[in-house]
């Protein structure tokens, strides 16, 4: 499995985006330790059949998609949104 995470830069927020989304979805994963799952890590996979085993798992295969990364910083979007 392939998990994707953006490092971390100060001051900033990142969105991720499949180029193709129609056919993506996001699984958000857990870290060690932890119960609840955590939106800094995440996969995408192809639409899963209910009940169906993947190649001796039940997880399903990651999907090969583009995904673009969008970064920007709240006080900023916050000052442009502002000003009139």
């Amino acid at each position: 499995m392939w998990w994707y995470s953006v490092k971390p830069v100060e001051d900033y927020v990142f969105l991720r985006e499949p180029v193709t989304p129609s056919c993506a979805h996001e699984m958000v994963g857990t870290v060690v330790g932890e119960k609840q799952p955590d939106s800094r890590f995440w996969r995408w996979i192809a639409p899963v059949l209910p009940g169906r085993i993947y190649g001796g798992a039940t997880d399903p295969p990651n999907l090969k998609v583009d995904f673009l990364v969008f970064g920007y910083r709240p006080r900023a979007l916050l000052k442009h949104f502002g000003e009139t």
